[in-house]
């Protein structure tokens, strides 16, 4: 993991907001138990299915949107939320607004394809206000934990602690 972060940090730095975000997904996602769920979903899948690869596909599309949105929550911190992070003193809350906004749009296709609904779409109201909502709720949580001031994340983490710029 230290190499896959090592090579972001020769990225430009326009990219590396959006290679950290989809590095911090699939992150989250080996650290959530997906090396043990995926075969027990897998079996559970050939068990049960009437169409197995469609649900093997909807599942390789499910991780995929994930790892989409943490690249498109990447773009928009790097786009609008380093900037307002360093605006004002509450900045980093809002930034962490700006970030998870995108992801949790993704979240909504998510839903959409475990639904069994058509995923490519345009987003109706209720998926941008349900998003908004989940933004609002998730995202200053997220700007307090990830976008905290440097010294603040020396004295938790040990002074070599890197964050993300």
């Amino acid at each position: 993991m230290k190499r896959i972060a090592a090579w972001i940090e020769t990225l430009c730095p326009t990219l590396r907001p959006v290679a950290y975000g989809a590095f911090l997904v699939v992150l989250f996602m080996i650290k959530r138990g997906a090396v043990i769920i995926v075969p027990i979903a897998a079996i559970y899948v050939l068990i049960t299915s009437a169409t197995p690869l469609l649900d093997f596909g909807r599942g390789i599309a499910v991780a995929g949107l994930a790892v989409l949105g943490g690249a498109v929550s990447g773009l928009a911190y790097g786009l609008v939320g380093r900037h307002v992070k360093a605006a004002f003193g509450g900045g980093r809350y809002v930034a962490g607004i700006v970030t998870s906004w995108p992801y949790m749009l993704f979240a909504e296709y998510v839903v959409h394809l475990l639904d069994r609904e058509p995923v490519w779409r345009v987003p109706t109201r209720l998926d941008w206000g349900t998003s908004a909502v989940m933004a609002l709720f998730f995202g200053p949580m997220i700007g307090h934990v990830l976008f905290r001031p440097a010294d603040q994340a020396k004295a938790k983490h040990g002074k070599h602690a890197k964050r993300p710029t």
